[in-house]
């Protein structure tokens, strides 16, 4: 049976694809999509039932700032992880016309180093929304994130940060969180050797063609 160039560059695509995630439990994120209510967030969290990506979202707001920046959030119940795992986390962030421009969101994770998240431990870098992004949905990504050593229960965060004498209030929908996958496949020693015998194959062939 002749095997075409294409077939094989396909199936080298395909295993190079199958990254794995690293090992380890990431925190997990219960009613990410605010569809009917807020249950499993606290703090400024309110359900929007008008605004969403789809409809149904955490409004988390109005925060009000006397003389100085004001800051607020909405956090997730506490959920158990592994030290050393590496996860990230996307969201979608809607700031209403009107709002401050120099106000901010922020999307990132919270580490404790008790079981029921009473011991804060550190905060992860974030993704940010700015206050001027204003009347659309716009997508957020912490990137990779590694868990810190010590830590054994996390909080997801959406925190809204009001300027000096200004109110500020941010929409959050679509909350996902799980293991990071990299861009470079992590493969198992079996795979390592399948991926060198494919190109392997991938070079006869093109000699083949080459010579006729």
């Amino acid at each position: 049976m002749r095997i075409s160039l294409a077939t094989v560059a396909i199936v080298v695509v395909a295993l190079a694809a199958g990254a794995v995630p690293a090992s380890g439990q990431c925190p997990a994120v219960a009613n990410g999509t605010f569809l009917s209510d807020v249950s499993g967030w606290g703090n400024y969290a309110t359900w929007d039932g008008a605004l969403g990506n789809p409809v149904g979202s955490d409004m988390v707001g109005p925060v009000n700032a006397g003389g100085s920046e004001m800051c607020g959030d909405s956090l997730s119940t506490c959920v158990p992880v592994t030290a050393g795992a590496s996860c990230a986390m996307t969201a979608q962030a809607y700031v209403p016309p009107g709002q401050p421009t120099g106000g901010a969101g922020y999307l990132s994770y919270l580490f404790y180093s008790d079981a029921g998240c009473n011991t804060f431990l550190s905060q992860s870098p974030v993704a940010t929304i700015q206050g001027s992004q204003q009347g659309t949905w716009v997508s957020l990504n912490t990137g990779q994130v590694t868990i810190p050593v010590g830590a054994v229960a996390a909080r997801v965060a959406l925190n809204v940060c009001a300027p000096a004498n200004t109110s500020m209030t941010i929409n959050w929908d679509n909350v996902i969180s799980g293991a990071y996958r990299e861009l470079i496949p992590t493969l198992s020693a079996k795979g390592l050797l399948l991926f060198a015998a494919l190109l392997a194959l991938v070079g006869l062939l093109a000699l083949r063609a080459v010579r006729g």
